[in-house]
């Protein structure tokens, strides 16, 4: 049996970002990941300028593109730019950025375990007994879900989740790659209660849709309408997938007990105006390290987890929700109200409130 101070779930931003913190501070730390790294990921891949402000390393060698501008429309018309001198945003491919945090928590001293996935886990009174996919088991004091989506550990403690948005993403080759550098195009559309995106990357361009509205059938049909209106008729698919994206505002399962919590996308803290959830699983992730640090050094209970991540993720979350079902329901009123007329929008799809 192998003994840590905290076991974690999930290899991604969220995970290595936590192993990261907590192996820092000078506690001992594992990471459990299912996959092998690197590994493809699906997701847009575009961060805001703000992430920087949380990462005290340098990222610079995964970033694809510098994003200074970002065109907003609504049903592929009435437009509005945001402009920066410098930049808004940045894109990454995933497998790149992820597999670098991973790296960095190892440097630091986090021990990681690829290809080993939770299988089961106990609590026990002093501990949390985990035994992994093949058959090994960990001891830890605190168990952390860092699994995302599908988190491992919240369905083992029996979590339901239903607020689920479908979303297809395209990575699409294309011959005038240059015309989409450096810049976002977002269209919202009331038809799928949510929008359209296109992502530059070096090589490719990351495209796609999602909403409360979309199903399967729908997606396929509008991602080709919403390319073809951006003169994307001649391209090469490289990667097509269906994801979908748990948002939990209002109740999210963030403590599963005195010893096992979640953070990231497993506890759904996914921004419900943009759907952007890798700023927030790293912010989130680091206020867990806080509140871990003060538990094993006994100077706080572990439940003051949930009091710092409502106080500083969910009460900006629940105000974007209410301007997120204005904006995805009211149509053409609620993008002119909150998008095209708002001084504010920059700061909510690419700054710190």
């Amino acid at each position: 049996m192998e003994r840590y101070d905290v076991v974690i779930s999930g290899g991604g931003p969220c995970g290595s970002f936590l192993g990261y913190n907590l192996a820092s501070l000078g506690f001992k730390v594992c990471i459990l990941e299912k996959s092998n790294f690197p590994r493809y990921k699906v997701c847009a891949g575009g961060l805001p300028k703000k992430i920087l402000k949380l990462i005290d390393f340098d990222i610079s060698q995964v970033i694809e593109d510098y994003i200074k501008e970002i065109e907003f429309s609504y049903n592929f018309c009435n437009k509005k730019k945001i402009l920066a001198k410098d930049f808004l945003a940045f894109t990454v491919k995933r497998e790149n950025f992820d597999y670098f945090l991973l790296k960095k928590a190892e440097e630091k001293g986090a021990k990681v375990f690829l290809k080993e996935g939770v299988l089961n886990f106990k609590i026990e009174d002093e501990g949390v007994v985990i035994e992994s996919v093949n058959k090994r088991v960990f001891r830890c004091k605190v168990l952390v879900g860092c699994d995302g989506v599908f988190s491992t550990i919240r369905r083992l403690a029996d979590i339901k989740t239903k607020s689920f948005i479908l979303t297809l993403e395209k990575e699409i080759e294309v011959q005038r790659l240059d015309n989409f550098k450096q810049k976002i195009l977002i269209n919202f559309d009331n038809r799928v209660r949510g929008y359209f995106w296109i992502f530059p990357k070096k090589d490719i361009l990351s495209c796609g849709v999602g909403g409360a509205g979309l199903d399967a059938q729908k997606a396929e049909s509008f991602l080709k309408e919403w390319l073809s209106k951006n003169l994307l008729t001649d391209f090469k698919v490289r990667f097509s997938y269906f994801w979908p994206i748990y948002i939990n505002v209002f109740n999210p399962p963030l403590i599963l007990n005195k010893r096992v919590i979640l953070a990231g996308e497993a506890a759904g803290l996914v921004n419900p105006l943009s759907g952007e959830g890798i700023y927030w699983a790293l912010k989130s992730s680091k206020l867990a390290s806080i509140c871990i640090s003060e538990f094993l050094n006994r100077k706080k209970d572990l439940k003051n987890y949930s009091k710092i991540i409502k106080k500083y993720i969910l009460s900006k979350f629940k105000k974007h929700a209410f301007l997120s079902f204005l904006l995805y329901n009211t149509s053409k009123f609620g993008y002119n109200l909150f998008i095209k007329y708002n001084k504010k929008i920059k700061k909510w799809f690419t700054e710190d409130e």
